[in-house]
């Protein structure tokens, strides 16, 4: 993936009604969303990482942890927000920057910390190799790609998106995520 820009994206919110406070409970003597980070910047294939979030306390543990952090809105972060306007959200932000494009946004879920490094650069090389344009680990998931669309100057365009578990990568319909 050495001439591939992928953007490794956390996306992270604070509001989990589930298990409150999830990203950031001790799982062997670490937040949560450390494992996470911790992977993702072991791994060759990602240029750059960010974790999304809406949580102050999230955004300190992440940057403590070497991440870059873009702060979301409240409205992309509730229990019906799907992923996608997280990582579009985190695009947004980016071509305001002028930061380069990615050519794939690799989506690390926090709430998959035995994810390694060595299984994100492998998640991302299989949907290179396949040009997928989402990958999703998904037991009897169909082979389809899916894009993450954005709107630039009113057009709609679309980033190859991709997500990598601790089990490894397929490419899926995507969708149904929740940030």
């Amino acid at each position: 993936m050495s001439a591939v820009y992928a953007l490794g994206v956390v996306p992270a919110r604070g509001g989990s009604k589930g298990l409150p406070g999830k990203n950031l409970l001790a799982l062997h003597g670490e937040p949560l969303i450390v494992h996470t980070i911790r992977a993702a910047r072991a791994a060759s294939s990602l240029g750059r990482l960010i974790v999304s979030t809406d949580d102050e306390a999230i955004a300190a543990v992440a940057r403590g942890a070497g991440a870059e952090v873009i702060l979301r809105p409240s409205e992309l972060a509730t229990d019906e927000s799907p992923t996608e306007d997280a990582l579009i959200h985190v695009l947004d932000t980016l071509e305001q920057q002028r930061a380069p494009a990615p050519d794939y946004v690799v989506t690390l879920e926090p709430t998959s910390p035995l994810r390694t490094a060595a299984l994100i650069d492998r998640c991302g090389a299989e949907a290179v190799g396949r040009g997928a344009g989402a990958a999703r680990r998904a037991p009897a998931a169909p082979a389809k790609a899916t894009v993450v669309p954005r709107v630039e100057h009113g057009v709609r365009h679309a980033r190859r998106a991709l997500a990598c578990n601790a089990l490894g990568a397929r490419a899926s319909s995507g969708g149904g995520g929740r940030a």
